[in-house]
Protein backbone atom coordinates (compact mmCIF):
# COMPACT_ATOMS: atom_id res chain seq x y z
CA UNK A 1 0.00 0.00 0.00
CA UNK A 2 2.81 2.42 0.90
CA UNK A 3 4.63 1.69 -2.37
CA UNK A 4 1.45 2.38 -4.31
CA UNK A 5 0.94 5.67 -2.46
CA UNK A 6 4.55 6.69 -3.17
CA UNK A 7 3.97 5.92 -6.86
CA UNK A 8 0.81 8.06 -6.92
CA UNK A 9 2.63 10.98 -5.26
CA UNK A 10 5.48 10.67 -7.78
CA UNK A 11 3.05 10.67 -10.72
CA UNK A 12 1.24 13.74 -9.35
CA UNK A 13 4.51 15.62 -8.94
CA UNK A 14 5.65 14.53 -12.39
CA UNK A 15 2.35 15.75 -13.81
CA UNK A 16 3.03 19.24 -12.53
CA UNK A 17 6.34 19.44 -14.37
CA UNK A 18 6.68 20.69 -17.90
CA UNK A 19 9.33 20.36 -20.53
CA UNK A 20 9.56 24.15 -20.49
CA UNK A 21 9.49 24.51 -16.68
CA UNK A 22 12.21 26.79 -15.42
CA UNK A 23 13.08 28.78 -12.32
CA UNK A 24 11.61 32.23 -11.93
CA UNK A 25 12.84 35.02 -9.65
CA UNK A 26 11.48 34.80 -6.10
CA UNK A 27 11.93 36.75 -2.88
CA UNK A 28 9.91 34.66 -0.43
CA UNK A 29 9.38 30.91 -0.32
CA UNK A 30 6.93 28.93 1.81
CA UNK A 31 7.33 25.17 2.11
CA UNK A 32 6.16 21.90 3.61
CA UNK A 33 8.58 19.03 4.16
CA UNK A 34 8.83 15.43 5.30
CA UNK A 35 11.87 13.26 5.99
CA UNK A 36 12.70 9.73 7.07
CA UNK A 37 15.82 7.75 7.83
CA UNK A 38 18.07 6.29 10.51
CA UNK A 39 17.40 7.44 14.06
CA UNK A 40 19.08 6.80 17.42
CA UNK A 41 19.05 8.23 20.95
CA UNK A 42 22.06 6.74 22.72
CA UNK A 43 25.69 7.81 22.36
CA UNK A 44 28.99 7.09 24.14
CA UNK A 45 28.15 3.41 24.52
CA UNK A 46 30.30 1.20 26.78
CA UNK A 47 28.32 -2.00 26.22
CA UNK A 48 26.32 -3.11 23.18
CA UNK A 49 25.58 -1.04 20.10
CA UNK A 50 22.89 0.94 18.31
CA UNK A 51 20.81 -0.92 15.72
CA UNK A 52 19.13 0.66 12.69
CA UNK A 53 15.77 2.20 13.57
CA UNK A 54 13.53 4.41 11.44
CA UNK A 55 12.67 7.93 12.56
CA UNK A 56 10.77 10.57 10.65
CA UNK A 57 9.83 14.24 10.76
CA UNK A 58 7.62 16.78 9.05
CA UNK A 59 7.26 20.55 9.20
CA UNK A 60 6.71 23.88 7.51
CA UNK A 61 9.21 26.56 6.62
CA UNK A 62 9.81 30.06 5.33
CA UNK A 63 12.84 31.17 3.31
CA UNK A 64 13.85 34.73 2.49
CA UNK A 65 16.17 35.15 -0.51
CA UNK A 66 18.71 37.95 -0.24
CA UNK A 67 19.86 37.17 -3.79
CA UNK A 68 19.40 34.48 -6.41
CA UNK A 69 21.79 32.18 -4.50
CA UNK A 70 21.72 33.10 -0.81
CA UNK A 71 18.84 32.89 1.65
CA UNK A 72 17.95 32.32 5.30
CA UNK A 73 15.21 29.96 6.43
CA UNK A 74 13.27 29.27 9.60
CA UNK A 75 10.44 26.89 10.38
CA UNK A 76 8.62 24.64 12.82
CA UNK A 77 8.09 20.92 12.85
CA UNK A 78 7.81 17.67 14.75
CA UNK A 79 10.49 14.99 14.94
CA UNK A 80 9.75 11.41 15.96
CA UNK A 81 13.01 9.93 17.22
CA UNK A 82 13.38 6.18 17.63
CA UNK A 83 16.33 4.28 19.02
CA UNK A 84 17.13 0.59 19.16
CA UNK A 85 19.86 -0.86 21.36
CA UNK A 86 21.24 -4.42 21.26
CA UNK A 87 23.42 -6.28 23.79
CA UNK A 88 24.33 -9.83 22.69
CA UNK A 89 25.47 -10.98 26.14
CA UNK A 90 26.10 -9.47 29.55
CA UNK A 91 27.53 -11.23 32.62
CA UNK A 92 27.54 -10.06 36.22
CA UNK A 93 29.05 -11.85 39.24
CA UNK A 94 32.15 -13.99 39.91
CA UNK A 95 33.22 -15.36 36.54
CA UNK A 96 36.98 -15.15 36.96
CA UNK A 97 39.42 -16.06 39.72
CA UNK A 98 40.33 -13.18 41.98
CA UNK A 99 37.00 -11.38 41.73
CA UNK A 100 35.33 -10.47 45.02
CA UNK A 101 32.32 -12.73 45.60
CA UNK A 102 28.93 -11.07 45.50
CA UNK A 103 26.42 -12.49 47.98
CA UNK A 104 22.67 -12.25 47.78
CA UNK A 105 20.30 -12.45 50.72
CA UNK A 106 16.74 -13.71 50.49
CA UNK A 107 15.94 -12.61 54.06
CA UNK A 108 14.94 -16.04 55.34
CA UNK A 109 17.76 -16.27 57.93
CA UNK A 110 18.58 -19.95 57.26
CA UNK A 111 21.82 -21.38 56.02
CA UNK A 112 20.69 -20.81 52.45
CA UNK A 113 19.82 -17.16 53.01
CA UNK A 114 23.22 -15.89 51.90
CA UNK A 115 24.80 -17.01 48.67
CA UNK A 116 27.03 -15.86 45.90
CA UNK A 117 24.91 -14.76 42.93
CA UNK A 118 25.56 -14.19 39.26
CA UNK A 119 23.61 -14.10 35.99
CA UNK A 120 24.09 -14.14 32.23
CA UNK A 121 21.69 -12.05 30.09
CA UNK A 122 21.58 -13.04 26.43
CA UNK A 123 20.16 -11.18 23.41
CA UNK A 124 18.99 -8.07 25.21
CA UNK A 125 17.20 -5.42 23.08
CA UNK A 126 15.71 -2.09 24.02
CA UNK A 127 13.63 0.44 22.06
CA UNK A 128 13.40 4.13 22.95
CA UNK A 129 10.98 6.72 21.58
CA UNK A 130 10.55 10.45 22.08
CA UNK A 131 8.75 13.21 20.15
CA UNK A 132 10.17 16.72 19.87
CA UNK A 133 8.96 20.03 18.51
CA UNK A 134 11.78 21.49 16.42
CA UNK A 135 12.66 25.01 15.31
CA UNK A 136 15.37 25.11 12.58
CA UNK A 137 17.42 28.15 11.60
CA UNK A 138 19.47 27.58 8.44
CA UNK A 139 21.63 29.44 5.93
CA UNK A 140 20.63 28.39 2.42
CA UNK A 141 22.70 28.41 -0.78
CA UNK A 142 21.66 27.30 -4.27
CA UNK A 143 23.10 27.57 -7.76
CA UNK A 144 21.55 26.75 -11.13
CA UNK A 145 22.82 23.64 -12.92
CA UNK A 146 20.28 23.67 -15.76
CA UNK A 147 17.16 25.75 -16.34
CA UNK A 148 15.19 23.07 -14.43
CA UNK A 149 17.67 21.97 -11.73
CA UNK A 150 19.62 23.65 -8.99
CA UNK A 151 22.15 22.31 -6.52
CA UNK A 152 21.42 23.44 -2.97
CA UNK A 153 22.81 23.04 0.53
CA UNK A 154 21.75 24.34 3.92
CA UNK A 155 23.73 24.60 7.17
CA UNK A 156 22.60 25.65 10.60
CA UNK A 157 21.04 24.32 13.74
CA UNK A 158 17.82 23.21 15.40
CA UNK A 159 16.35 23.37 18.83
CA UNK A 160 14.26 20.38 19.89
CA UNK A 161 11.75 20.71 22.72
CA UNK A 162 10.57 17.40 24.28
CA UNK A 163 6.87 16.98 23.53
CA UNK A 164 6.35 13.50 24.98
CA UNK A 165 7.97 11.30 27.66
CA UNK A 166 10.97 9.23 26.67
CA UNK A 167 9.42 5.77 26.53
CA UNK A 168 11.43 2.56 26.48
CA UNK A 169 10.67 -1.15 26.08
CA UNK A 170 13.27 -3.78 26.95
CA UNK A 171 13.42 -7.53 26.40
CA UNK A 172 15.85 -10.26 27.51
CA UNK A 173 15.56 -13.29 25.29
CA UNK A 174 17.18 -15.52 27.92
CA UNK A 175 18.36 -14.99 31.49
CA UNK A 176 20.37 -17.64 33.30
CA UNK A 177 20.44 -16.96 37.07
CA UNK A 178 22.89 -18.96 39.22
CA UNK A 179 24.02 -19.13 42.84
CA UNK A 180 26.65 -20.75 45.03
CA UNK A 181 26.16 -21.31 48.76
CA UNK A 182 28.98 -20.98 51.31
CA UNK A 183 29.15 -24.72 51.87
CA UNK A 184 29.10 -25.57 48.14
CA UNK A 185 31.93 -25.54 45.63
CA UNK A 186 29.75 -25.58 42.52
CA UNK A 187 27.39 -23.09 40.92
CA UNK A 188 23.77 -24.13 40.93
CA UNK A 189 21.10 -23.29 38.49
CA UNK A 190 18.08 -25.50 38.60
CA UNK A 191 19.72 -28.16 40.82
CA UNK A 192 19.77 -28.70 44.60
CA UNK A 193 23.01 -28.47 46.62
CA UNK A 194 23.16 -32.29 46.77
CA UNK A 195 22.91 -32.50 42.98
CA UNK A 196 19.37 -33.83 42.81
CA UNK A 197 17.07 -32.37 40.15
CA UNK A 198 14.72 -29.53 41.04
CA UNK A 199 17.10 -27.24 42.90
CA UNK A 200 16.21 -24.30 45.08
CA UNK A 201 14.07 -22.50 42.52
CA UNK A 202 12.63 -20.44 45.34
CA UNK A 203 16.00 -18.70 45.42
CA UNK A 204 15.46 -17.54 41.84
CA UNK A 205 17.99 -19.87 40.27
CA UNK A 206 17.21 -21.17 36.80
CA UNK A 207 16.76 -20.12 33.16
CA UNK A 208 14.08 -17.62 32.22
CA UNK A 209 12.93 -16.48 28.74
CA UNK A 210 11.48 -13.24 27.33
CA UNK A 211 11.68 -10.98 30.34
CA UNK A 212 10.25 -7.58 29.40
CA UNK A 213 10.01 -4.16 30.96
CA UNK A 214 8.29 -0.93 29.93
CA UNK A 215 9.01 2.46 31.41
CA UNK A 216 9.27 6.16 30.68
CA UNK A 217 11.01 9.35 31.69
CA UNK A 218 8.70 12.33 32.03
CA UNK A 219 9.30 15.14 29.56
CA UNK A 220 9.78 17.49 32.53
CA UNK A 221 12.93 15.53 33.35
CA UNK A 222 14.32 15.96 29.84
CA UNK A 223 16.27 19.00 28.66
CA UNK A 224 15.97 20.68 25.22
CA UNK A 225 18.10 19.15 22.47
CA UNK A 226 20.47 21.24 20.35
CA UNK A 227 21.26 19.92 16.89
CA UNK A 228 23.89 20.77 14.29
CA UNK A 229 22.03 20.35 10.98
CA UNK A 230 22.99 20.05 7.34
CA UNK A 231 21.13 19.25 4.13
CA UNK A 232 22.27 18.91 0.53
CA UNK A 233 20.51 17.92 -2.69
CA UNK A 234 18.78 19.02 -5.90
CA UNK A 235 16.00 21.58 -6.35
CA UNK A 236 13.62 20.90 -9.27
CA UNK A 237 11.51 23.50 -11.07
CA UNK A 238 7.88 22.43 -11.34
CA UNK A 239 4.97 24.58 -12.49
CA UNK A 240 5.14 28.35 -12.16
CA UNK A 241 7.09 29.22 -9.01
CA UNK A 242 6.57 25.81 -7.41
CA UNK A 243 9.73 23.78 -6.73
CA UNK A 244 10.60 20.39 -5.23
CA UNK A 245 13.67 19.87 -3.04
CA UNK A 246 15.09 16.32 -2.87
CA UNK A 247 17.98 15.98 -0.48
CA UNK A 248 19.86 14.11 2.23
CA UNK A 249 20.01 15.52 5.75
CA UNK A 250 21.65 14.94 9.13
CA UNK A 251 20.64 16.30 12.55
CA UNK A 252 23.39 15.63 15.09
CA UNK A 253 22.54 16.05 18.78
CA UNK A 254 25.16 18.07 20.64
CA UNK A 255 24.01 17.62 24.24
CA UNK A 256 22.69 15.07 26.71
CA UNK A 257 18.91 15.48 26.96
CA UNK A 258 18.69 13.33 30.11
CA UNK A 259 18.57 15.55 33.19
CA UNK A 260 21.83 15.18 35.21
CA UNK A 261 19.89 14.28 38.37
CA UNK A 262 18.00 11.60 36.44
CA UNK A 263 21.20 10.34 34.90
CA UNK A 264 22.79 9.92 38.34
CA UNK A 265 20.02 7.61 39.60
CA UNK A 266 21.72 4.41 38.45
CA UNK A 267 20.63 0.96 39.62
CA UNK A 268 21.59 -2.61 38.82
CA UNK A 269 20.78 -3.93 35.36
CA UNK A 270 19.14 -7.03 36.92
CA UNK A 271 17.91 -6.53 40.47
CA UNK A 272 17.66 -9.61 42.69
CA UNK A 273 14.12 -9.85 44.07
CA UNK A 274 14.00 -11.66 47.44
CA UNK A 275 10.21 -11.58 47.68
CA UNK A 276 9.68 -12.80 44.11
CA UNK A 277 13.04 -14.24 43.08
CA UNK A 278 11.74 -15.65 39.81
CA UNK A 279 10.32 -12.30 38.70
CA UNK A 280 13.26 -10.71 36.92
CA UNK A 281 12.92 -7.53 34.90
CA UNK A 282 15.73 -5.46 33.37
CA UNK A 283 15.86 -1.85 34.51
CA UNK A 284 16.87 -0.54 31.06
CA UNK A 285 20.26 0.77 29.96
CA UNK A 286 19.23 4.37 30.63
CA UNK A 287 19.49 3.66 34.37
CA UNK A 288 21.66 0.54 34.54
CA UNK A 289 25.01 0.66 36.32
CA UNK A 290 26.37 -2.63 37.58
CA UNK A 291 30.16 -2.92 37.58
CA UNK A 292 30.30 -0.34 34.77
CA UNK A 293 28.07 2.05 32.86
CA UNK A 294 26.21 0.96 29.75
CA UNK A 295 25.78 4.43 28.24
CA UNK A 296 26.99 7.91 29.18
CA UNK A 297 24.35 10.10 27.62
CA UNK A 298 21.18 10.37 25.55
CA UNK A 299 21.99 12.52 22.49
CA UNK A 300 19.58 12.22 19.52
CA UNK A 301 20.80 11.62 15.98
CA UNK A 302 18.84 11.32 12.74
CA UNK A 303 19.93 11.13 9.11
CA UNK A 304 18.05 10.30 5.94
CA UNK A 305 16.28 11.79 2.94
CA UNK A 306 13.85 14.69 2.86
CA UNK A 307 11.33 16.01 0.33
CA UNK A 308 10.28 19.65 0.43
CA UNK A 309 7.53 21.20 -1.69
CA UNK A 310 8.12 24.96 -1.97
CA UNK A 311 5.90 27.79 -3.19
CA UNK A 312 7.73 30.93 -4.27
CA UNK A 313 6.53 34.54 -4.28
CA UNK A 314 7.84 36.97 -6.89
CA UNK A 315 9.78 40.06 -5.82
CA UNK A 316 7.64 43.15 -5.36
CA UNK A 317 7.70 45.52 -8.32
CA UNK A 318 8.98 49.02 -7.70
CA UNK A 319 6.13 51.50 -7.82
CA UNK A 320 6.82 54.89 -9.35
CA UNK A 321 6.48 57.72 -6.86
CA UNK A 322 5.25 60.11 -9.53
CA UNK A 323 1.61 61.01 -9.08
CA UNK A 324 -0.41 61.01 -12.28
CA UNK A 325 -1.69 64.32 -13.44
CA UNK A 326 -5.44 64.67 -13.11
CA UNK A 327 -7.30 66.70 -15.69
CA UNK A 328 -8.91 69.89 -14.37
CA UNK A 329 -12.49 69.55 -13.36
CA UNK A 330 -15.00 71.21 -15.63
CA UNK A 331 -18.42 72.34 -14.67
CA UNK A 332 -20.65 71.84 -17.70
CA UNK A 333 -23.75 73.88 -17.96
CA UNK A 334 -26.74 72.24 -16.49
CA UNK A 335 -29.51 71.22 -18.79
CA UNK A 336 -33.03 69.96 -18.11
CA UNK A 337 -31.86 66.38 -18.83
CA UNK A 338 -28.68 66.61 -16.71
CA UNK A 339 -29.09 64.90 -13.31
CA UNK A 340 -28.34 66.86 -10.18
CA UNK A 341 -25.27 65.98 -8.03
CA UNK A 342 -27.37 63.85 -5.73
CA UNK A 343 -28.87 61.98 -8.71
CA UNK A 344 -25.58 61.25 -10.48
CA UNK A 345 -24.93 57.57 -10.95
CA UNK A 346 -21.28 56.52 -10.53
CA UNK A 347 -19.80 54.90 -13.62
CA UNK A 348 -19.36 51.14 -13.66
CA UNK A 349 -15.70 50.21 -13.19
CA UNK A 350 -14.69 46.85 -14.57
CA UNK A 351 -12.20 45.22 -12.24
CA UNK A 352 -10.06 42.70 -14.07
CA UNK A 353 -9.18 39.52 -12.26
CA UNK A 354 -5.49 38.35 -12.24
CA UNK A 355 -6.37 35.60 -14.71
CA UNK A 356 -8.06 38.06 -17.08
CA UNK A 357 -5.08 40.41 -16.79
CA UNK A 358 -2.66 37.59 -17.71
CA UNK A 359 -4.78 36.49 -20.68
CA UNK A 360 -5.15 40.08 -21.88
CA UNK A 361 -1.43 40.78 -21.62
CA UNK A 362 -0.60 37.60 -23.57
CA UNK A 363 -3.10 38.56 -26.28
CA UNK A 364 -1.66 42.08 -26.46
CA UNK A 365 1.87 40.71 -26.86
CA UNK A 366 0.68 38.28 -29.54
CA UNK A 367 -0.99 41.03 -31.57
CA UNK A 368 2.03 43.29 -31.16
CA UNK A 369 4.32 40.54 -32.45
CA UNK A 370 2.12 39.98 -35.52
CA UNK A 371 2.28 43.71 -36.34
CA UNK A 372 6.06 43.80 -35.87
CA UNK A 373 6.58 40.79 -38.15
CA UNK A 374 4.42 42.42 -40.82
CA UNK A 375 6.54 45.59 -40.63
CA UNK A 376 9.69 43.48 -40.79
CA UNK A 377 8.53 41.86 -44.03
CA UNK A 378 7.61 45.15 -45.74
CA UNK A 379 9.82 45.64 -48.85
CA UNK A 380 12.81 47.98 -48.83
CA UNK A 381 13.18 49.86 -52.11
CA UNK A 382 16.47 50.71 -53.88
CA UNK A 383 17.35 53.44 -56.39
CA UNK A 384 17.73 52.41 -60.03
CA UNK A 385 20.77 50.22 -60.71
CA UNK A 386 21.98 50.72 -57.09
CA UNK A 387 22.88 48.04 -54.56
CA UNK A 388 24.88 49.96 -51.94
CA UNK A 389 24.28 52.63 -49.29
CA UNK A 390 26.89 55.14 -50.51
CA UNK A 391 25.74 58.72 -50.68
CA UNK A 392 25.49 60.00 -54.24
CA UNK A 393 25.89 63.53 -55.57
CA UNK A 394 22.23 64.24 -56.19
CA UNK A 395 19.99 65.51 -53.40
CA UNK A 396 17.22 63.16 -54.49
CA UNK A 397 19.60 60.21 -54.19
CA UNK A 398 20.69 61.41 -50.73
CA UNK A 399 17.08 61.39 -49.58
CA UNK A 400 16.55 57.91 -50.99
CA UNK A 401 19.55 56.59 -49.04
CA UNK A 402 18.44 58.31 -45.82
CA UNK A 403 15.00 56.72 -46.13
CA UNK A 404 16.57 53.36 -46.95
CA UNK A 405 18.65 53.49 -43.76
CA UNK A 406 15.61 54.47 -41.72
CA UNK A 407 13.74 51.45 -43.09
CA UNK A 408 16.68 49.19 -42.28
CA UNK A 409 16.99 50.60 -38.75
CA UNK A 410 13.35 49.74 -38.11
CA UNK A 411 14.01 46.15 -39.23
CA UNK A 412 17.03 46.00 -36.92
CA UNK A 413 14.95 47.22 -33.97
CA UNK A 414 12.32 44.54 -34.59
CA UNK A 415 14.92 41.77 -34.89
CA UNK A 416 16.53 42.85 -31.61
CA UNK A 417 13.11 42.80 -29.97
CA UNK A 418 12.53 39.19 -31.12
CA UNK A 419 15.97 37.52 -31.05
CA UNK A 420 14.51 34.05 -31.69
CA UNK A 421 13.33 34.91 -35.22
CA UNK A 422 15.06 33.33 -38.22
CA UNK A 423 15.02 35.25 -41.52
CA UNK A 424 15.69 34.92 -45.25
CA UNK A 425 16.75 38.02 -47.27
CA UNK A 426 15.55 38.23 -50.91
CA UNK A 427 16.84 40.71 -53.50
CA UNK A 428 14.60 41.82 -56.43
CA UNK A 429 14.99 44.06 -59.53
CA UNK A 430 12.80 45.60 -62.24
CA UNK A 431 12.65 44.25 -65.81
CA UNK A 432 15.33 46.51 -67.25
CA UNK A 433 18.56 44.72 -68.16
CA UNK A 434 19.46 41.10 -68.80
CA UNK A 435 18.47 38.20 -66.55
CA UNK A 436 22.12 37.55 -65.59
CA UNK A 437 22.74 41.19 -64.64
CA UNK A 438 19.53 41.36 -62.57
CA UNK A 439 20.35 38.13 -60.66
CA UNK A 440 23.73 39.63 -59.68
CA UNK A 441 22.15 42.97 -58.74
CA UNK A 442 19.44 41.28 -56.61
CA UNK A 443 22.10 39.25 -54.76
CA UNK A 444 24.18 42.38 -54.09
CA UNK A 445 21.13 44.16 -52.64
CA UNK A 446 20.39 41.24 -50.31
CA UNK A 447 24.04 41.11 -49.17
CA UNK A 448 24.05 44.89 -48.58
CA UNK A 449 21.07 44.55 -46.23
CA UNK A 450 22.70 41.60 -44.45
CA UNK A 451 26.01 43.46 -43.94
CA UNK A 452 24.23 46.54 -42.60
CA UNK A 453 22.24 44.46 -40.09
CA UNK A 454 25.33 42.66 -38.82
CA UNK A 455 27.13 45.99 -38.34
CA UNK A 456 24.13 47.17 -36.28
CA UNK A 457 24.43 44.19 -33.89
CA UNK A 458 22.20 41.52 -35.44
CA UNK A 459 23.79 38.04 -35.00
CA UNK A 460 24.71 36.48 -38.34
CA UNK A 461 23.33 33.10 -37.23
CA UNK A 462 19.71 34.31 -37.41
CA UNK A 463 20.11 35.10 -41.15
CA UNK A 464 19.60 31.74 -42.79
CA UNK A 465 20.34 32.80 -46.40
CA UNK A 466 20.47 35.62 -48.91
CA UNK A 467 18.98 34.89 -52.34
CA UNK A 468 18.31 36.79 -55.58
CA UNK A 469 15.05 36.58 -57.49
CA UNK A 470 16.23 39.05 -60.13
CA UNK A 471 13.28 40.23 -62.21
CA UNK A 472 11.40 36.92 -61.92
CA UNK A 473 9.05 37.93 -59.06
CA UNK A 474 7.79 41.52 -59.57
CA UNK A 475 5.60 43.01 -56.88
CA UNK A 476 3.58 44.91 -59.50
CA UNK A 477 3.68 44.85 -63.33
CA UNK A 478 6.66 46.73 -64.79
CA UNK A 479 4.46 49.11 -66.78
CA UNK A 480 5.65 52.45 -65.35
CA UNK A 481 8.59 54.09 -63.61
CA UNK A 482 6.65 54.08 -60.32
CA UNK A 483 5.94 50.35 -60.60
CA UNK A 484 9.56 49.63 -61.51
CA UNK A 485 10.67 51.58 -58.39
CA UNK A 486 8.45 49.33 -56.24
CA UNK A 487 9.97 46.23 -57.82
CA UNK A 488 13.55 47.34 -57.02
CA UNK A 489 13.40 46.02 -53.49
CA UNK A 490 14.69 43.72 -50.74
CA UNK A 491 12.24 41.57 -48.79
CA UNK A 492 12.98 40.06 -45.36
CA UNK A 493 11.01 36.88 -44.76
CA UNK A 494 10.53 35.12 -41.42
CA UNK A 495 11.21 31.40 -41.84
CA UNK A 496 10.52 28.42 -39.54
CA UNK A 497 13.19 27.65 -36.93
Amino acid sequence: MSNRLSHIVFVVLLGTTSATAQFQPIRHEFSINAGAGHSSLLSSLHEGNNVFAVGFDFGVGYTFFFSESWAASIGAGATFLNGKYALPEFKEGKFEEGNTPMYGDDGSGDEYSQFEYRYIARDYTEKQQVTMLTVPLMVHFETEVTNRRKFYMALGGKVGLPFSPLNYQSDIDELEAMGKFKFSDSWMGATQPDGTPGGPTHKGFGTFAHLTTEGSILKERLTPAYFASAEVGVKWALKGRIALYTGAYIDYGLNNILNPAENAAKVKFIEYNASRPDDYHPTGVLFANDSRLFVDRVAPLSAGVRLTLAFGVAPAKKVSKKTPKTPPKTSPKASPNTPTKEEEIPPMIAVATPKQTTVDSVEIRRKERIKDVKRLQQPITFEFAKSDLAVGSKMALDKEIIQLKRDLDEKVRILKKYPNLKILIEGHTDDLGSQEHNLILGKERAETVKDYMIRQGIPAKIIRETVSKGKSAPLVPNTSDENRRKNRRVVIKVVPK
